[in-house]
């Protein structure tokens, strides 16, 4: 038998309502990792200390349950979609998201302006920006459709080249070519397709002085977006830059090294893997 249905087999012989009150204590354990709770000690809850033994039995009983397959009544029901959207919304609209991104920006000038203080003579210094909602927002266009993806939709978001800039960036994107950095943006828009349109609104958004733009080759390859990413910076590596410093919003943008330090946007919007 295995240690799965022996588990189970225990907590019926000892009786429906030891079980039910095993269940129960795990459950509230678990519901500890609820964020309301994050910061109180395991220890003490409340005003009434809890008594070590105590800790221990509710440490094995959360363990038999979650082996004999009971679960907490939080974790039943996922976070309700629309709670999720407002939540979004209020992060967008009140301003934390940009004081979020401002704060990634401003560590992300600090290290760029200490490593090209100190640069060698022939040292060829680049940083590397993804474009979408590292540079510039599609936050209107994903706001305007209730938070989905729709293709033509967003192939016509793009084609109209309204995406504004994510100001906290435009400035460290600025604050980089003044330091004599190249800059590359590495991007998932499809070339040839959004070459032009992407360019334009570059321009418009004041995000016109880079390097080169990596889009994704039409070229019915089937890289994941992190190698391609990858094979991108590791082919700057070799032409003989420094990446000084690589910004993305996922984390699909940063992962696969050649780059001397990564800074993570925040983005509750979507994932890209």
């Amino acid at each position: 038998m295995s240690p799965t249905r022996c588990l189970k087999a225990l907590l019926l012989a000892v009786g429906s309502e030891l079980a039910r009150a095993v269940c129960q204590s795990a459950s509230k354990l678990a519901d500890l990792q609820n964020p309301e709770f994050v910061g109180v000690p395991l220890k003490r809850l409340g005003d009434k200390p809890l008594h070590p033994f105590a800790v221990r039995v509710g440490v094995l009983a959360a363990l038999l349950c979650a082996l004999a397959g009971c679960e907490s009544p939080r974790a039943r029901e996922p976070l309700n979609l629309d709670t999720a959207k407002a939540a979004v919304v209020r992060y967008y609209e009140s301003g934390s998201y940009e004081r979020a991104v401002a704060a990634v920006a401003a560590d992300a000038r600090d290290w760029i302006e200490q490593y090209a203080a100190h640069r060698r003579p022939d040292e060829r210094l680049a940083v590397v920006f993804d474009i979408d909602d590292t540079l510039l927002s599609n936050y209107p266009h994903i706001h305007s459709i209730g938070f989905g993806y729709i293709p033509s939709n967003w192939d016509a978001w793009v084609a109209r080249g309204e995406a504004p800039a994510i100001k906290p960036m435009r400035e460290l994107f600025l604050m980089a070519r003044h330091l004599g950095c190249d800059v590359f943006l590495i991007t998932d828009r499809e070339d040839p397709s959004d070459r032009a349109v992407t360019e334009a609104n570059l321009r418009r958004e004041g995000l016109g002085d880079y390097t080169r733009l990596i889009m994704r080759p039409d070229d019915g390859q089937k890289l994941s977006v992190s190698d391609r990413k990858t094979a991108a910076r590791r082919a700057l590596y070799r032409e003989g830059y420094t990446i000084v410093a690589n910004l993305g919003d996922q984390e699909s943008d940063l992962r696969g090294g050649y780059a001397e330090h990564i800074f993570k946007l925040p983005d509750p919007l979507y994932l890209i893997e």
